[in-house]
């Protein structure tokens, strides 16, 4: 009996009543649960325990109408009573795995039978939000959960009954494995909420129902404004103590929802399991669902921290005023000739599609952020992105505003709702025209319309809002379709080139396609008209793509085009780690920071491995040259620090990863080649340990079947 050790140790004086006793016991039990935690090893306490055998309980009373338990085991003894079990009556009875006779097992051990008493979270007061439906300005609530002990299914099943008025625009409570099947569709027009509640199992993994989702999320690449109409809050549960261990995965969560463009409306909110977790899991449902000031309420995302001086989005994600400080031509290449080389080569290419194209520009535009500020660039790293808000052009504004019919606002309120709300060069969707087929009362403006749809894809068309007003007769589009029906001006992402926290400054890099009419994109156009000193809204946003804390890790980074953008920002930073860039391009003029990357070269920072796909002499890709340095890269690859970052179009970055692993299985005279599950299992368990990260944008392409299904064998069997 170490009772009154601890005692002393503790400080606990005794005394003739046995309660001392009692205190001794409590201060042993959280000894207990620090030392687990201190040591990184999940415990679950015995107030977890007790309600998730009440879930199972109830769901065996449910489905068999028995459950056998044994409460002198169960019943916890350090606040026994304080938790549901002791209030549970309990029937202990055998189950053999035989066949028998129909016999009443609780007979046969010669027990009463008597009915369950079931002990519902009910029977705990808890305040019910009365939720006003017709205020409510989402179109659709989606609610998910990741639990191992069946608390945040709980939860979010308790919000799904608060907000059971709304009927069928409540989805769920689903599993976050399931989340993505019900993400919107590209340019969505309703306003989703995600409200999620995740538990993470041991040291920063998934709980069960969770397993694949961020493998999933990660094979969803952002897209501009995809998910641009979709907020979301979540709550972790775990140790608040611990938020980057045993609280850790509701805080992935929320960093891989913002990758793919959704808005956190709230913070992370981290329900403490050696605290009162009804305590927070209320605080947050009251935040999201609660008074006039709930988030469900809110028209406008950063409308919650004002109403309530609670932390949103805003805290992470605020837009900020940067001032244009000038361009540096990074590449130029007049492309014609080249094109005619290509369109010779495929003949299946139509040149009226191609014909037009002069030259490729790629430039490096610097902005410089307002003084008052400059705190947002204390947690900006290399790697991190940076969303800018286009504006359209004040001759397409002029010319959209010169020819719409029913233009009944004032000009100025107009003006300022085309040129920063609306993309006018964006191509419209099949659906929006097909409303303005029906909304115009021209008949000419019907006949165009129609033969544009009969040559437009089952989505989208080709033509933007500008194409429509040059073809159509003035005054046959309403202006209210324009507003209504047209694409929105969403953010543009870049990886930051490159941060100088001295001069508040940061670059970034774009590319630029020109065609015969001198047009381009919206954000082209707008980036190469700005001038010295004029304002543009950006948002800083937080990437995984990191350099590692180790400067010994080496860096391996595969590039094409501007994907060398977030490993210019690794070297312009002055970082001390080995880094081995492999990088794809047409012809040496087609290199950029060529000077800089010789400089780097020379001073032994850089290790440059550049594949020319166009050079008549040799010819090479980008697995080209990762074979070529096979041995090198092997070796790089079973160091446990090397890190591994591929940036560039996702065609580049699942052919780099095959080869990779290629590299492991084939192995060399050095390196025992390994199985391709064993490979596989490796560079996942890296991904896991944010050692290989794929930063890539565009459309995946599903060419490989048998290596896809590979990937989610040997994930499963990691996860």
């Amino acid at each position: 009996d170490l009772a009154e050790a601890v005692a002393v140790a503790c400080g606990i004086q005794r005394s003739k009543i046995g309660v001392w006793r009692d205190r001794v016991q409590v201060e042993v039990h959280n000894a207990i649960l620090h030392s687990f935690a201190k040591a990184s090893v999940s415990l679950v306490d015995h107030h977890t325990a007790s309600e998730s055998f009440i879930d199972f309980h109830k769901e065996e009373i449910s489905k068999r109408g028995r459950c056998p338990a044994d409460w002198v085991w169960l019943t916890p003894p350090a606040g026994g009573s304080m938790t549901k079990v002791f209030h549970q009556e309990m029937v202990n009875f055998v189950v053999k795995p035989i066949y028998r006779a129909n016999v009443d097992k609780c007979l046969e051990a010669g027990l009463a039978k008597v009915d369950p008493i079931i002990v519902d979270d009910e029977c705990k007061s808890q305040s019910a939000f009365s939720v006003d439906a017709k205020a409510v300005v989402y179109d659709k609530i989606i609610l998910c959960f990741g639990s191992e002990t069946g608390t945040s299914q709980r939860f979010v099943t308790r919000l799904g009954t608060d907000l059971d008025v709304l009927g069928s625009k409540v989805v769920g409570p689903i599993s976050l494995d399931d989340l993505p099947n019900h993400f919107p569709t590209p340019r969505c027009k309703e306003r989703n909420l995600i409200i999620i509640a995740a538990s993470t199992t041991g040291v920063g993994v998934a709980p069960s129902h969770a397993k694949l989702f961020l493998p999933r999320l990660e094979n969803m690449m952002h897209q501009s404004g995809t998910l641009h109409t979709t907020t979301f809050a979540v709550l972790s549960l775990g140790n608040s103590a611990y938020t980057q261990s045993f609280a850790k995965f509701g805080f992935d969560v929320h960093t891989a929802l913002e990758s793919i463009g959704c808005m956190a409306v709230l913070s992370v909110r981290v329900a403490d399991e050696l605290m009162d977790q009804e305590l927070s899991f209320n605080a947050w449902r009251k935040d999201l669902i609660g008074d006039s000031t709930g988030v469900i309420y809110q028209e406008d995302v950063d409308a919650f921290a004002v109403a309530t001086g609670k932390p949103t989005a805003s805290n992470t994600k605020r837009k900020v005023t940067l001032s244009y400080q000038g361009f540096a031509q990074v590449i130029q290449s007049d492309t014609k000739h080249e094109l005619e080389q290509l369109y010779s080569q495929a003949e299946h290419t139509p040149w009226s599609r191609v014909q037009g194209l002069l030259g490729r520009s790629t430039d490096l535009f610097c902005f410089e952020v307002d003084q008052a500020q400059s705190s947002e660039l204390d947690n900006l790293r290399p790697g991190d992105h940076v969303a800018l808000y286009p504006e359209n052009l004040d001759d397409s504004v002029d010319l959209t505003l010169r020819n719409v019919d029913g233009l009944n606002h004032a000009m100025s309120e107009a003006r300022d709702v085309l040129k920063k709300r609306i993309d006018l060069a964006r191509p419209v969707s099949t659906a929006a025209l097909s409303e303005l087929w029906d909304l115009t009362r021209n008949d000419r403006a019907k006949y165009i319309i129609s033969s544009i749809m009969r040559t437009s894809t089952k989505d989208e068309t080709e033509k933007s809002v500008t194409d429509l007003i040059n073809e159509l007769p003035p005054g046959s589009v309403p202006y209210q379709w324009v507003v209504a029906s047209a694409p929105a001006m969403d953010p543009r992402f870049y990886s930051i080139a490159s941060i100088s926290h001295e001069e508040r400054t940061i670059s970034i890099c774009q590319s630029v396609y020109t065609f015969a009419n001198g047009q381009a994109g919206t954000t082209s156009r707008w980036l190469r008209s700005l001038q010295a000193d004029d304002k543009a809204t950006a948002m800083f946003s937080r990437t995984d793509l990191h350099l590692p804390d180790d400067e010994d890790a080496p860096c391996i980074m595969i590039a094409t085009g501007t994907g060398i953008a977030p490993f210019r920002s690794f070297w312009m930073s002055n970082a001390r780690n080995p880094m081995y860039l492999f990088f794809g391009c047409r012809t040496c003029s087609d290199l950029p920071f060529a000077s800089e990357i010789a400089s780097l070269e020379r001073a032994g920072r850089v290790n440059p491995f550049i594949a020319y796909s166009r050079e008549m002499n040799n010819k090479m890709h980008i697995q080209d040259i990762l074979a070529l340095q096979s041995d090198t890269v092997l070796s790089l690859l079973h160091n446990p620090k090397t890190c591994v970052y591929i940036c560039g179009s996702p065609d580049m970055a699942a052919t780099a990863q095959n080869h990779l692993l290629m590299t492991l299985c084939n192995g060399n005279h050095i390196q025992r080649g390994m199985s391709m599950n064993q490979a596989m299992q490796k560079l996942i368990v890296m991904k896991q340990q944010k050692r290989f990260i794929a930063e890539v944008y565009g459309a995946i392409s599903d060419n490989d079947n048998a290596m896809q299904l590979g990937w989610k064998e040997a994930t499963a069997r990691v996860v």
